[in-house]
């Protein structure tokens, strides 16, 4: 079948590894935003993504159909385009925009992100259930620019296309 993507915050690499013992197919990128931010460890079908920006990570965000975020190393922001993306994050209650869009998604542990997020992957009605009520909250809580959003998506995508040919 088609491969799960998943974003994952820096810090969170953990989570990736134990879920592509359950489903290996799996493929994520990492959030780095500083090169010594970077200790991690180096895993093959974690594809790096240099950010200085969270407008940035928007193009990476739309095509994942989930992010991981214990570690709080996505920002606010990124999060705000994930719900209005539709793609549900499991993350820490310190930050308000997991609060308010994924509630049932908080996790402060490796291991209560790794079963959320099995849970997840193996029931797509749940998962599709809480990314539409994430992108009514964004909407009404945060009220995001999406023509802007739309526009720099366009950018990224094209920005991506002329390097790949």
């Amino acid at each position: 079948g088609k491969s799960h993507v998943s974003g994952i915050a820096g810090g969170d690499e953990s989570v990736f590894l134990s879920l592509r013992q359950i489903f290996p197919m799996l493929e994520g990128w990492v959030a780095v935003w500083s090169e010594e931010d970077h200790a991690g460890p180096i895993i093959k079908c974690l594809a790096t993504t240099h950010l200085t920006d969270y407008r940035e990570a928007r193009y990476k965000i739309a095509q994942s159909i989930l992010l991981v975020n214990v570690s709080g190393g996505l920002p606010e922001n990124a999060l705000i385009d994930a719900g209005l993306y539709g793609v549900p994050c499991i993350g820490t209650a310190a930050l308000d925009a997991q609060r308010e869009l994924w509630p049932e998604l908080i996790a402060e542990t490796e291991s209560d992100a790794t079963s959320l997020a099995r849970e997840l992957f193996t029931n797509v009605a749940r998962l599709r259930r809480l990314a539409g009520k994430a992108r009514v909250t964004c909407r009404a809580t945060y009220a995001p620019d999406e023509e802007e959003s739309a526009a720099s998506l366009r950018r990224l995508h094209a920005a991506k296309r002329a390097v790949v040919n």
